[in-house]
């Protein structure tokens, strides 16, 4: 299994449905942490660009995606305890 940080940009969004698009694709990876407003952490068996091109349809053209593989390195502030379990746990 693979972690990925993911983290998106929506450039003009004119609903919340436009956040429940690519936030829905990035929960049906089924092991993932919400990091920040608009960084995730996912587990996947893909590759990055497949995790790229699977969440891009969830995206409008205009719309900015970052998804980079990560390893057991870290470090935070001001993050919850929850996430900061679920990324000792998972990283």
């Amino acid at each position: 299994m693979n972690p990925f940080l993911v983290t998106y940009d929506l450039r003009k969004p004119e609903s919340i449905s436009d956040y429940r698009r690519i936030i829905d694709k990035i929960k049906a990876y089924g092991v993932w942490a919400k990091v920040s407003e608009s960084t995730w952490i996912i587990i996947s068996h893909d590759t990055v660009s497949s995790v790229r091109d699977n969440l891009m349809s969830g995206l409008d053209l205009n719309d900015k995606l970052f998804v980079v593989g990560i390893k057991n390195d870290w470090a935070s502030v001001g993050i919850t305890p929850e996430v900061a379990d679920w990324l000792k746990n998972n990283l």
